[in-house]
């Protein structure tokens, strides 16, 4: 799967898992932070992306604090779900 349409399905999930009903998909760019500005979500929020993660693309997460640095943006999400599903697959 390309970036692009990868950024486009976790964008998706998220507003679909997190009930972000305020938020157009649309007007939601890949850099912008996911967190404080940006999307604007909480920490509860994070442990509900990791839920999407493990359910629907087979990640395993042992140690959520490792995952700060993928949690930045769309994009760096992105990036991390496609090294993942690599190694997996």
């Amino acid at each position: 799967m390309e970036k692009q349409q990868l950024v486009n399905e976790l964008k998706n999930k998220i507003i679909e898992q997190l009930n972000l009903v305020d938020i157009d998909p649309a007007t939601v760019n890949a850099n912008d932070p996911l967190f404080g500005e940006g999307l604007g979500l909480d920490s509860i929020d994070g442990l509900e992306i990791v839920v999407i993660l493990e359910r629907d693309y087979n990640i395993t997460i042992t140690e959520i604090e490792s995952l700060t640095p993928h949690f930045e943006s769309l994009a760096t999400l992105a990036e991390f779900v496609a090294a993942q599903t690599a190694v997996t697959a």
